[in-house]
């Protein structure tokens, strides 16, 4: 075993059971001195793994949740994922998200912030369980074989399998989720994008602050993503 290898993925595995982590609680979870973990973090912030957040805390970046989806360079899903984040958040003036299912787990691959006054930390959607996301819920709504295998997995996790299989044909039924993220105060919507074989590879998502989500403009946003979905979903019929 190369044992400075060895010390670059424990970091990295660190990180991803986190959001962020100081540099002394890595120490201390990891058993690296402080200069040793300090090299590697800024050779993984230098190439584009990991990015340093403020006091010293650190967090996977995108790059690096990039890498977690198979095939996607290859699929053209990463290019695509970048143009319709991009041109969500440009047209409803809110953070666009495409997410994709890997290890069980939401990953998100592109990302676009539109800079106003209030935002959404988007951080918080790097990585997580299915069944608590917008994204999550229309990945396991629209797939086929595998979601029994996944759902076992929910209800290990303490989920209540009932509702959320009511829940998932609701999401199959009107080809949107709509989830009150309460404690942010905040709305995540995510509609699916389907490969050239009819399969689901990625989920589009948007986060709207509560209070800009009142009225008309609920379903104005609801009908772009949709829309926009399945925009992506026809572009991606030339991957095939």
């Amino acid at each position: 075993m190369i044992l400075v290898i060895k010390k670059v993925f424990d970091s990295v595995e660190l990180l991803s059971k986190r959001q962020k982590m100081s540099l002394k609680e890595m120490c201390e979870a990891t058993g690296l001195n402080k200069g040793t973990l300090c090299n590697i973090l800024k050779t993984l912030v230098e190439l584009g793994y990991v990015k340093k957040l403020a006091e010293s805390q650190y967090a996977l970046d995108e790059k690096f949740f990039s890498l977690a989806s198979h095939g996607i360079n290859s699929s053209g899903l990463q290019s695509l994922a970048k143009k319709y984040a991009s041109e969500l958040s440009f047209s409803t003036k809110e953070s666009g998200l495409v997410s994709v299912l890997s290890d069980g787990k939401v990953v998100l691959v592109a990302k676009s912030v539109f800079n106003r006054s209030v935002i959404i930390n988007t951080d918080i959607f790097n990585e997580l369980p299915l069944f608590t996301s917008a994204s999550g819920k229309v990945l396991l709504a629209f797939m086929e074989g595998e979601r029994d295998s996944l759902l076992k997995k929910c209800s290990k996790e303490g989920v209540g399998l009932t509702a959320l299989k009511k829940e998932l044909l609701e999401i199959r039924k009107d080809g949107i989720c709509i989830q009150d993220i309460a404690e942010r105060e905040a709305y995540a919507l995510a509609a699916p994008v389907f490969g050239a074989d009819g399969k689901t590879v990625a989920a589009m998502g948007i986060c709207v602050p509560s209070v800009r989500l009142e009225g008309t403009r609920r379903f104005a946003i609801s009908e772009k993503l949709k829309e926009l979905s399945k925009k992506m979903s026809e572009d991606m019929l030339a991957f095939g």
